[in-house]
């Protein structure tokens, strides 16, 4: 799961704020998958130029959410959003990873 977390979530939508819409809907899908899904990572994107592009690993594969879960709630927004670097980091991440089976959801 990777998520937006540019300087444009920092607008308002129904008087909440974008990034807080966000982290409470990730909350809720990690919540709902842990213990369906056996790995899997969560990470936020923002970048300040296109030669500097930001991938912040809140949960990796191997972290259990329970611990993970505070670092989603101290997440700001800042930058830009550039998501063509965090889609093609996030496939170099996954090709890692050693499963039998690769189940992809989107």
């Amino acid at each position: 799961i990777i998520i937006d977390s540019s300087l444009s979530t920092d607008s308002y939508l129904y008087n909440k704020k974008i990034i807080t819409i966000i982290k409470n809907l990730t909350i809720l899908i990690c919540e709902g998958i842990n213990d369906i899904i056996e790995k899997y990572s969560l990470a936020a994107f923002y970048s300040n130029t296109r030669h500097d592009c930001r991938y912040i690993n809140i949960k990796k594969f191997e972290e259990d959410w329970n611990k993970s879960k505070y670092n989603l709630t101290n997440l700001i927004p800042k930058g830009y959003t550039r998501i063509g670097p965090a889609i093609r980091h996030t496939i170099s991440q996954l090709s890692n990873i050693k499963a039998k089976k690769k189940k992809q959801y989107y």
